[in-house]
């Protein structure tokens, strides 16, 4: 192999060139200039394209599945909280104490007799509807059946009525009536405390039968036993006795002593509660004369147009037992039984009397006198 010898001439072009050392970015402006522009584009998006296909692809991410649903309500009480549920109240029980257990024989009332005309066997009907008459009405809106039995709902409140006629079943005597003294015969645990003035038996047994018949328990029912007590029958014992204790006159007692009048307006205004709440079954049979008669008691016993007091037209008047006794006749009317306006134009009159015309402040016997 022979090498050869390339001569280059003085100021030649190649002696030029070989004189300047190679600019690439020289050359490719000189090129750039040099091409026309569609040829630029052409080369700059090829450029563009092999760039992006150069860029990795991420995975593909999968969704989880759901569902579409045409049903979907609009969120308006997000902000509204939700009350927890109440539980109902556990019945109460007598607390347990150390002392010793009294087991006394409950007292009998001595003028305890049964009316001859009374028939006892027609209080044990199951008749009629449990929801109508003051007790239904005024007493108790829910109508009958009581707290937690037919017609009421096992609420807290309910529950606390519910205690309460228990301790009133559990403290009647065995005749039918509550003593003010006589209740303590009842206690098995501890002895109960408040005893009163024995005077008011008769009044006390009309409240307790009043707390009965407003709750919607009367002389008939079913499901109305609670702990072993049955309520109708503790209604009908209460009954029973005070039927055994109205005079021919309607009084309830032929002592006329003390505060008389508060027992017979009480005893008079329990007995049209009871009647009125059985005026559809046989039941109201016994009831109707008997309300009769001690509604007229309490007519002629008003003072002439006026009111009353302690004493059958005693001549003094105070709103205490005129209420009473107003709450008998409006019951008494209520239920059917015939009332004369002009015994409640008396009421009124009275109560205009005592009423102060410029602040409404009901006086006790007058205008401004109070109870003592």
């Amino acid at each position: 192999m022979t090498s050869q010898v390339i001569v280059i001439r003085e100021g030649s072009l190649a002696e030029e060139a070989l004189g300047h050392s190679f600019d690439f970015n020289l050359w490719f402006q000189e090129q750039l200039h040099s091409t026309p522009w569609w040829m630029a584009s052409i080369i700059f998006h090829v450029l563009l394209i092999l760039v992006l296909a150069s860029i990795p692809t991420p995975e593909k991410i999968e969704l989880p599945p759901y569902i579409v649903t045409n049903d979907i309500k609009p969120d308006i009480d997000k902000d509204v909280e939700t009350m927890p549920q109440i539980r109902p109240a556990t019945p109460l029980t007598p607390e347990k104490t150390n002392s010793t257990e009294i087991d006394q024989v409950p007292v009998d009332n001595p003028t305890d007799t049964q009316d001859e005309s009374f028939d006892p066997t027609l209080l044990d009907v199951k008749y009629g509807n449990d929801t109508t008459g003051i007790g239904g009405t005024f007493g108790n809106p829910r109508g009958g059946g009581g707290p937690g039995g037919p017609g009421g709902s096992k609420t807290t409140e309910n529950q606390t009525v519910l205690a309460a006629l228990k301790w009133l079943a559990r403290h009647q005597n065995r005749d039918g009536s509550w003593g003010a003294k006589a209740f303590q015969h009842q206690c098995r645990v501890s002895k109960c405390i408040g005893t009163g003035d024995d005077q008011f038996d008769n009044g006390l047994t009309g409240l307790a039968l009043l707390a009965f018949t407003g709750a919607g328990y009367t002389t008939y029912g079913t499901k109305n036993i609670y702990d072993g007590i049955d309520f109708n029958e503790v209604v009908r014992n209460a009954v029973n006795y005070l039927l055994s204790q109205q005079l021919s006159d309607g009084s309830f007692s032929a002592s006329r002593n003390g505060k008389f009048m508060y027992n017979q307006a009480i005893c008079t205004y329990a007995l049209a509660d009871l009647y009125d709440q059985t005026k559809h079954s046989p039941a109201a049979l016994n009831f109707r004369e008997p309300v009769e008669r001690a509604v007229r008691f309490l007519l002629d016993a008003q003072n002439p147009g006026k009111a009353w007091r302690y004493l059958p037209r005693d001549g003094q008047n105070d709103t205490s037992v005129t209420g009473w006794v107003m709450m008998a006749l409006k019951t008494a009317e209520y239920c059917g039984i015939n009332v004369p306006p002009e015994a409640f134009a008396g009421i009124k009159s009275f109560y205009d009397d005592v009423t102060d015309s410029a602040y409404g402040q009901v006086g006790y016997t007058e205008k401004g006198s109070k109870a003592v």
